[in-house]
């Protein structure tokens, strides 16, 4: 199996990647760090391994796509068919937001290229990014833009195994805005479910640590202006937060 990443001169990568840029939606330094993840690994490039490398990088859009690219040398013409094959991967990619890519490039130790791309679907986008870790009781705050015609309709949040709340969610403007409590110390994911077409999806995903020690009284048996969820918004919920952070 290929080892490029371990065996890449820096100034390879340094002089493609812009070329490779310009053919792959708008550049986000954690999808490339994303992209620099996957040339370092061998294993195959399923589903569930690229969300779970995304996370680890904070990246909070949902259902990343990727691919590895490999050209036989460092030619011209090699370097043009990276570019040609990372375009015609964004050009594939199904989205209707605004197309988010980073990519990586590493010489291999027998001088060939390989390439990693890595893309999303900004639906929304969050005003001001989360912290990776709080207390238990704090309440943050969270707002995202919507960057199509994407509506934001409910938020949920759970911290480990435990049932998903749903959080209210109100607008201002072309904001939307919600206060999520963490109930308890642990890793809590929070969600923002929305319509963009074709029914409800996560349109965004985010993962905090909280710690401490119990939260205040008020955030007890039921937390004030955390609204209980239908059968169908729970089964929904449920069912979303087992596939995607348990995967």
């Amino acid at each position: 199996a290929p080892r490029a990443a371990h065996d890449a001169a820096p100034t390879d990568g340094a002089r493609l990647r812009p070329a490779l840029r310009a053919e792959c939606g708008t550049h986000d330094a954690r999808l490339a760090a994303v992209a620099l993840a996957l040339l370092a690994g061998d294993g195959p490039l399923s589903d569930a391994h690229v969300a779970a490398r995304a996370r680890e990088a904070g990246v909070e859009i949902p259902w990343p796509r990727a691919v590895r690219i490999r050209a036989r040398d460092d030619s011209e013409r090699s370097r043009a068919s990276l570019a040609r094959a990372v375009s015609a991967f964004a050009e594939a990619a199904p989205h209707r937001g605004e197309l988010r890519c980073g990519v990586a490039v590493a010489r291999g130790p027998r001088g060939e290229l390989h390439a990693a791309a890595v893309v999303v679907d900004a639906l929304v986008q969050l005003v001001a990014p989360l912290p990776a870790r709080a207390a238990t009781g704090s309440v943050l705050s969270l707002t995202v833009r919507s960057l199509a015609r994407a509506t934001p309709t409910s938020v949920f949040a759970a911290t480990g195994d435990a049932p998903p709340i749903a959080v209210p969610l109100s607008r201002s403007g072309d904001l939307w805005e919600a206060r999520v409590p963490l109930r308890a110390a642990g890793p809590t994911s929070i969600q923002v479910v929305g319509d963009a077409g074709g029914g409800p999806r996560p349109l965004l995903e985010a993962r905090v640590e909280s710690w401490g020690g119990a939260p205040p009284s008020s955030l007890g048996g039921s937390v004030s202006g955390v609204a209980s969820v239908d059968d169908r918004e729970r089964s929904l919920s449920v069912a979303v937060h087992r596939a995607r952070w348990h995967a």
